[in-house]
């Protein structure tokens, strides 16, 4: 997290100005560039973003991720059945340009690019996958009674795209989302990842008629797109079921049994290099200490998933 503090900063000290040649038309041009970069640092300064992602990966119990300067707001997966090696990128500008500002709009928007973290491993077309997200962005609304005007006002206008559905459906999911959240809250549900995407998926099934019109509209063949899987379960709020707890449980037991052999592994090769000093020994040696950190670092992690959780 600390790589983001140096990136922000630095990208807020580095203007883009070319010179103009012209020296007081210069120094001009930089104070109005230093001053537009205070404004967007004051409106979403760097501790709000940071509690935005951080706040949004918690609530759907996730790890931390890595947080990038970027061109653009967005989330990047790599592994599609881990959360260990998301990164996160923020674009201040580009959240600016969109009328974003305040720490509920952030939230939400965050949420948004941590639902792509949780629906990761599922096949889903780009629309479903969007619209999913815009979905669990109101279930976190509807459930820690954030305010969701700004983060709407922000996409109700945008145009449909190949990767991306109109403001207007956006909007509807958004919406569709906080309702479920306070309908269970109401009923004295407790919201899980399960009984959320069944909801998500009976809103698609009654709206496939205005989703296949919106595809028609910008050229796009309508896409069959898959039923949500109800294999990922992740319980929001940090309230997990038994089952999942008892998962995690597994998972660091699991852990601590492979670093506890890769410990043991590391101690053979130390005395067979200490006896040797041999090249080969040697890079068995380092191979092992890689394996023993990966293991400790998955362990680390197994055990704040479950400390989170209970």
């Amino acid at each position: 997290m600390e790589d983001f503090f140096d990136i922000m900063n630095e990208s807020s000290a580095i203007s883009g100005l070319m010179s103009t040649g012209d020296i007081q038309l210069d120094n001009l041009l930089q104070e109005v560039d230093i001053a537009i970069q205070d404004v967007r640092d004051f409106t979403l300064p760097n501790d709000m973003v940071m509690d935005a992602v951080n706040g949004a990966s918690d609530f759907f119990g996730m790890l931390h991720p890595a947080i990038i300067d970027s061109g653009a707001t967005g989330v990047w997966t790599l592994d599609p059945m881990t959360y260990g090696d998301d990164v996160v990128g923020f674009a201040r500008q580009q959240m600016m340009e969109m009328g974003i500002y305040g720490q509920d709009a952030l939230n939400l928007v965050m949420t948004h690019e941590c639902g792509h973290r949780a629906l990761q491993a599922m096949q889903l077309d780009s629309w479903t996958e969007e619209l999913g997200c815009d979905y669990l962005a109101g279930i976190r609304a509807g459930l820690q009674h954030q305010e969701i005007g700004i983060f709407e006002n922000s996409l109700a206008n945008t145009f449909g795209s190949e990767t991306h559905p109109s403001g207007s459906l956006r909007v509807d999911f958004i919406e569709y989302g906080k309702h479920v959240a306070e309908q269970m809250q109401e009923n004295g549900v407790q919201p899980t990842f399960e009984n959320c995407m069944e909801a998500f998926n009976q809103h698609l099934a009654d709206e496939s008629n205005v989703i296949a019109q919106a595809r028609e509209q910008i050229g796009l063949l309508n896409v069959d797109s898959p039923e949500l899987s109800n294999s990922h379960q992740v319980a929001f709020t940090g309230k997990y079921t038994d089952a999942e707890i008892n998962k995690l449980r597994e998972n660091v037991s699991k852990y601590e049994y492979e670093v506890s052999n890769l410990k043991q592994k590391v101690h053979h090769w130390e005395n067979c290099y200490g006896l040797s000093h041999s090249s080969g020994d040697l890079s068995k040696l380092n191979s092992a200490k890689s394996e023993l950190n990966n293991a400790l670092s998955n362990l680390k992690d197994a055990k704040s998933k479950l400390s989170y959780a209970t």
